[in-house]
């Protein structure tokens, strides 16, 4: 028979420091360079910050043993707000990265096509020459391209 640890629920765990506060899941949550700054993510990265702000002290009020059946709740409810805040921060940096790719993969085509489209009008065996070399086009295509 296997026993399993049980995971302790979030209102069981006891902070030493409150303003350290557990880490969140996927890794920490860092502020953006301000090169790479966005207005949405800028604004859910302060959300964050204040609610993190109102954990440690609710957490801090616990830790006292002043801690009511509201301030319990109201901890809950900071803690599911805070995961769901760092999951909107999270899709919204990936999001930009994402475009970014995107973007860059799209600058390369047309670069591409662009000096394609210049060897063509000017050098047509320079251009023969590069695709024969990659084996893009045969000789078939080759001769028909040129009548």
């Amino acid at each position: 028979m296997v026993f399993r640890r049980r995971r302790p629920r979030e209102e069981e765990i006891a902070f030493d420091d409150p303003t350290q506060l557990p880490p969140l899941p996927g890794g920490p949550l860092e502020p953006l360079a301000k090169a790479k700054r966005q207005p949405a993510q800028e604004k859910i990265f302060k959300e964050l910050t204040s609610i993190n702000e109102r954990i440690a002290s609710l957490v801090q009020v616990r830790q006292m043993g002043l801690a009511t059946s509201d301030n319990k709740i109201q901890l809950k409810q900071l803690m599911q707000d805070r995961k769901k805040k760092s999951f909107q921060l999270k899709r919204l940096q990936c999001k930009q990265k994402s475009s970014n790719k995107y973007r860059d993969k799209r600058k390369k085509i047309v670069k591409k096509n662009i000096l394609f489209i210049y060897l063509f009008q000017k050098h047509h065996e320079l251009l023969f020459f590069l695709l024969f070399r990659s084996n893009i086009y045969s000789i078939q295509n080759r001769n028909y391209i040129r009548n």
